[in-house]
């Protein structure tokens, strides 16, 4: 039945590591797929800001035109339309007062535009203007054989428009309309008309009432963002993913845009916005989704891994798991067999040693014999307490010899990883770099971990040499190493002046201070105000000196006053703590006869005291502090 038992759990281990591989694989894959959303993330990034500072720059030399003219707009213009396929048109639209409209229509007439007057819709047609304060008509367009009817249009007359323009004018930053799919655009792209403000005055106005004052009018360009994002994804993978973008700033507004990265190939993009699979359909269980900021609108970079992403990064390495776990169920079993068979072997020796011993028990009873056998273990007691501090050592050395071998194979893999990276042209895998930090952290951790147990057990063990300490001279020595981290986080340390001589064991002493120095500092450093402090003193109770370390920190909850002294208890799993240091308090008070306990302070933190009995010692009370900053 042990056996059996044996083998079953075998097969259990070994399903449970595949199923293991298996999520380790899925994690792969995520992270591999996170990482190719953020290449798609920053290059549509780069290919918006493109974009808009084409739009930038003839804004910045219209401001700087005085008397900007038909020819003098298109020397402008054209250059920056001839040289890209996403801003689709440019075009220069002024503010007209109500007064100026009647010049404004006038002006344009003796310059060609034999039937301009300024514009708006109504219904499906174009109808002039109703009268209003200001308007904001397109005046100078380019390319004016592509959009003839949008000359003479007030902006402001449609809603939609005048709110883009007003957040651009209070602002002074480009912002946009919600991607929307023009009528007069023949490609049927989706395109985000983007408002530039222009200002009268040569210094850009700081103030949002300077800038409602001074603005000149607008340089408004048409985004198409079919052409921003294929170009965005034209280096990219063709097959891997399916790209979803959408307004996130008002999705009802706008019809998402949805293509593959094969897409890029057509610079028009699909007509109807449906997407194009090339080699199976999207992965739909992970979505990507990334956050995209254009012309002050937020729009959502969405990608679904298609079928030839999951391919090309799955391993299935999972099986080779399964089957070594199922060899190795089999090596134990038979390792059982024999071991069951020795065993049986082995219970027939006892059995006769059973025998053998009884006979040998009667003649232990003599007492002469007892008193022998008592000396000796008393004996072997007393020299096992002069083995355990070389036994401590030699446990320190053990311990650690491994962990030195570890971080030697750490090194050693890191330079692996490297070479492997640059044979293969690419960088370090970024899982495996942070396994490899994760397993230093581990060890370091582990060395600390070792110190505090030995200097535990030492602290329970060894013989109390007390001789006559001065406090003072003890106390800024822990200060003095505990330097760096008090400069580090801003601590103010107070000790007492005038410390007393104490009767203790120097080295525990130190051991206890610099555990509850540390501890201050790790719980009253981050507190939420900008003054952490830990003051440090002394108290004659009786016949005992009490020495206390006071922090400002969060402070103790009353059901852990007893227990946060026991061995591996911590109150925060966030920290580098061990959980071993205010145990090894307790002991080094114990082993002077005392005892260590912690208050809350009346105006917050907490309060770890240390109860030393004296013997006659004459302390000098302590009447005032000094103050040891983080500067001093």
């Amino acid at each position: 039945m042990l056996l059996i038992a044996l083998g079953i759990a075998g097969v259990i281990i070994s399903v449970a590591a595949m199923w293991h591989a298996q999520q380790l694989e899925e994690r792969v894959l995520v992270l591999a797929a996170a990482t190719e959303a953020d290449e798609y993330a920053r290059a549509l990034e780069r290919e918006v800001d493109r974009g808009l500072e084409r739009i930038r720059v003839v804004a910045e030399m219209v401001a700087a035109s005085e008397n900007l003219g038909y020819k003098q707009f298109a020397r402008i213009a054209r250059p920056t339309l001839g040289r890209q396929t996403t801003v689709d048109a440019l075009s220069w639209i002024p503010r007209v007062m109500a007064q100026e409209r009647a010049a404004l229509e006038a002006e344009m007439r003796t310059q060609g535009q034999i039937d301009f007057v300024i514009r708006q819709h109504q219904g499906k047609q174009m109808v002039p203007a109703e009268e209003r304060e200001v308007y904001f008509p397109v005046v100078r367009l380019e390319p004016l054989e592509k959009y003839p009817n949008a000359l003479g249009f007030d902006m402001s007359s449609d809603p939609t428009r005048k709110v883009a323009m007003e957040r651009a004018r209070d602002v002074g930053r480009p912002k946009g309309t919600p991607p929307t799919l023009p009528i007069a655009n023949a490609r049927g792209q989706l395109t985000m008309l983007v408002f530039v403000p222009v200002y009268n005055a040569l210094i850009p106005p700081t103030t949002e009432a300077e800038r409602r004052s001074e603005l000149r009018g607008f340089v408004a360009g048409g985004v198409l963002i079919d052409s921003v994002l294929a170009q965005a994804v034209a280096s990219f993978d063709r097959d891997m993913f399916v790209v979803e973008l959408h307004d996130a700033t008002d999705p009802a507004a706008t019809v998402p845009l949805r293509l593959q990265a094969k897409e890029a190939d057509s610079p028009e993009g699909p007509p109807d916005g449906s997407p194009v699979v090339a080699n199976g359909q999207a992965a739909s269980a992970l979505v990507l989704k990334r956050d995209i900021s254009m012309a002050g609108r937020r729009l959502e970079l969405v990608l679904t891994p298609t079928e030839d992403f999951l391919a090309a990064h799955a391993s299935n390495r999972w099986w080779v798991v399964l089957a070594i776990g199922l060899l190795t169920t089999g090596l134990v079993v038979a390792i059982a067999v024999g071991l069951f068979s020795y065993g049986e072997a082995m219970a027939r020796y006892a059995q006769q040693r059973e025998i053998a011993n009884a006979h040998l028990e009667e003649r232990l009873r003599d007492r002469e014999v007892s008193q022998r056998a008592l000396a000796r273990a008393n004996e072997e007691l007393r020299a096992t307490n002069e083995e355990m501090e070389r036994f401590v050592s030699a446990v320190s050395h053990d311990l650690k010899t491994p962990l030195l071998e570890v971080d030697l194979m750490v090194a050693v893999l890191r330079k692996e990883l490297d070479r492997i990276g640059h044979q293969q042209g690419a960088s370090r895998p970024v899982a495996a770099g942070a396994a490899l930090d994760d397993l230093v952290h581990a060890t370091k951790r582990m060395r600390r971990i070792i110190d505090d147990l030995l200097e535990h057990s030492r602290a329970g063990f060894a013989p109390v040499a007390r001789q006559v300490v001065s406090l003072e001279e003890l106390v800024m020595e822990t200060v003095d190493d505990y330097r760096e981290q008090i400069n580090r986080c801003g601590a103010r340390v107070e000790v007492e002046s005038d410390l007393p001589s104490i009767d203790a064991d120097r080295g525990r002493l130190s051991a206890a201070l610099h555990n509850l120095l540390g501890n201050a500092l790790k719980y009253g450093c981050p507190t939420d105000h900008a003054d952490p402090s830990v003051r440090i003193g002394t108290a004659n109770v009786g016949e005992e000196l009490h020495i206390y370390v006071q922090d400002n920190g969060p402070g103790v909850p009353e059901e852990f006053h007893d227990r946060v002294f026991d061995l591996f208890q911590r109150l925060h799993s966030d920290g580098e703590g061990t959980g071993i240091g205010l145990a090894i308090v307790k002991r080094v008070a114990q082993a002077h006869g005392g005892r260590a306990w912690v208050t809350n302070g009346d105006s917050g933190g907490a309060v770890f005291w240390i109860a030393i009995p004296q013997r006659g010692q004459h302390h000098r009370r302590p009447q005032e502090s000094q103050q040891l900053s983080a500067a001093s």
